[in-house]
């Protein structure tokens, strides 16, 4: 919960930028120089996106009237979007659009949800309808069926390729804000729920979503407790280990002061020391951040390749730079690895997945991954500021390629996993853990399963 609502609590001090109309023209000028910006920053373009520049000239050329300043945040989302790459950042709190919700002139649409598939569940509930139950299916938003609602969600967000399982999250953690920017503005949103119940239930401006958080003290869940340790979970069971690996974030690293190369060290010492032969890695919603702590663990894990480098990273302009495969410790983990991933298994995370699988013979289980499996533009971002609304958008400078794949054909998407598994909305309810228990089924049972897995 803590998580779902911070965006929420940020400072109120600035200043309201009026909402802003823009010609024909100016709205054709901003997207053409973001457009041509896009072309001369973002590496690897050509290579992962080469429709970008047919695409992008197709849908300026059909603007033809005026928008204020939301609509021409729309659009220029979808020009980055286009672009096919999921670290960009569009707009900051500084902007005329994110200022108009810290200054309650915008309003939320007042629930998280949960999307699994196509289908809407209701998640948290910001309303003050307490009526309105932690799971029930949504079908329609003021007359608009969910599957039409999430596509055109779908063509706003930047997304390492088509990326359905990573533009599904992003749908997710943002909706309550997107349905504003992309859909419509309504004072008021229609629910019709999957018993044909219908209920009209207020936007809400961010003022009214804190009253109701702060009033409602059953809101508050296991989702917000306070983890003692941010950065990972290490449990030891009989004949298994589980390493939640929570995030690579530069911040949370520092402040728990890890290094990557002693942290595996440590790591894999301690389960030599424990004669275990299994080790589940879940990296489900881990969204990458220092890659050291994606290759390093190469070091004390068994490989099985002969390539001489494990990725290459190229910027816009200057020299290309292979990596080597980290030197080997002599006692390398000999036992299997199981590997949980998600949508939001991402950059350097979804990077550590990709090395375990194609190196060490990892059976990977859960969602597709959020990071193009062939290679992906990230780094620090050159940032591009819109000429007539100032909307800053950041572009990634540096792309890195993977060596061809042995064990996934290319697609442009994610890593698929080897075996598909997704939880259920009874399985979110109930707090059960299908990709966790699908892993487990594979190291305490002799299961057909897993053979297929890894051939």
């Amino acid at each position: 919960m803590k998580k779902v609502f911070s965006g929420l609590l940020l400072a109120t001090s600035l200043t309201f930028l009026n909402a802003q109309d823009f010609t024909r023209q100016q709205v054709t000028e901003e997207l053409s120089f973001l457009r041509e910006e896009i072309i001369r920053l973002q590496p690897g373009l050509q290579v992962f996106t080469p429709t970008f520049e047919q695409e992008s000239r197709y849908l300026i050329q059909k603007i033809t009237s005026p928008c204020d300043t939301i609509g021409l945040y729309a659009k220029a989302s979808r020009v980055a979007a286009l672009a096919g790459e999921g670290h960009y950042t569009i707009g900051n709190w500084h902007d005329a659009v994110h200022k108009g919700f810290l200054n309650n002139r915008y309003r939320y649409f007042p629930f998280t949800i949960r999307l699994l598939g196509h289908r809407m569940y209701l998640w948290h509930n910001y309303s003050g309808d307490q009526s309105l139950e932690k799971g029930r299916e949504i079908l329609a938003i003021n007359g608009q069926n969910i599957t039409e609602i999430i596509n055109l969600l779908s063509d706003h967000i930047p997304a390492d390729g088509k990326n359905s399982s990573f533009i599904r999250e992003e749908i997710s953690r943002g909706f309550q804000w997107m349905y504003y920017l992309f859909i419509a503005t309504p004072d008021t949103f229609r629910l019709l729920f999957d018993d044909q119940e219908e209920k009209v239930i207020p936007a809400l401006k961010r003022s009214e979503m804190i009253r109701n958080y702060r009033k409602d003290k059953n809101m508050v869940s296991s989702e917000s407790t306070i983890n003692k340790n941010e950065v990972y979970e290490l449990i030891l069971h009989k004949n298994h280990a589980l390493l939640r690996l929570k995030t690579f974030d530069r911040y949370s690293i520092e402040k728990q002061n890890l290094h990557a190369r002693t942290f595996y060290e440590d790591l894999f010492r301690k389960l030599r020391s424990q004669q275990l032969n299994n080790l589940i890695i879940d990296l489900r919603g881990n969204m990458g951040g220092l890659h050291e702590f994606a290759f390093e663990i190469l070091s004390f894990v068994k490989s099985h390749t002969s390539m001489p480098y494990f990725k290459t990273t190229v910027p816009k302009e200057g020299k290309q730079i292979s990596y080597p495969f980290p030197p080997k410790e002599p006692l390398s983990w000999e036992g299997k690895i199981y590997v949980l991933v998600n949508g939001l298994t991402y950059s350097a995370a979804a990077s550590m997945a990709r090395y375990l699988r194609e190196y060490c013979h990892a059976v990977i289980i859960g969602q597709e991954t959020g990071s193009r499996y062939e290679g992906f533009a990230a780094g620090a971002r050159e940032m591009i500021v819109l000429p007539h609304s100032g909307i800053h958008i950041g572009v990634p400078k540096y792309a890195t390629f993977f060596p061809p794949s042995q064990r996934q054909t290319e697609g442009l998407g994610g890593m698929y996993p080897d075996i598909f598994v997704e939880p259920g909305i009874d399985d979110l309810l109930s707090e059960v853990d299908p990709e966790l228990d699908t892993a487990l089924r594979l190291i305490y049972t002799e299961s057909p399963m897993l053979s297929s897995a890894q051939n």
